[in-house]
């Protein structure tokens, strides 16, 4: 018997969920802050209290943390010197919240998505410098 899980049914709001994670949560640490942050939504997360709270470098975090901000899923305030979640659409709200939702029934789910997203990148990446040292090396002839 096998215990390997199926893929998730190819369907619309999978499809959403994927397009989420490409455009806005790009690493497991942001998923983490994410997740945690969404179940305290009035805490201010500092990279320090992140990385306590979720064993990983302070480093890790506040790039984790900026990059949410960036994205219009937490905001800043200086003067308690953190990040909260507060998305900054409605949409974004939707989102996150079907994020939360999946990745509580199923887990490696999400990871496979997120997993899939970052080949997507790499391959993009390839193609991208592979085109330009093209155009280069067409330049010095």
């Amino acid at each position: 018997m096998s215990h390997r899980r199926q893929d998730l049914p190819a369907s619309a709001a999978v499809e959403d969920l994927r397009q989420f994670l490409f455009d806005h949560v790009t690493s497991y640490d942001e998923l983490a802050l994410l997740l945690l942050a969404q179940r305290q939504p009035d805490v201010y997360w500092s990279a320090a209290a992140g990385a306590e709270s979720l064993g990983l470098s302070t480093e890790a975090c506040r790039m984790a943390l900026e990059s949410l901000a960036a994205h219009g899923l937490l905001v800043g305030h200086s003067s308690r010197a953190g990040f909260r979640y507060a998305p900054n659409s409605k949409t974004l709200a939707t989102s996150a919240d079907h994020l939360r939702r999946a990745y509580s029934d199923d887990r490696f789910a999400i990871v496979q998505m997120m997993t899939a997203n970052a080949m997507v990148r790499v391959r993009g990446a390839a193609a991208r410098n592979f085109g330009e040292a093209l155009q280069q090396r067409g330049q010095k002839r």
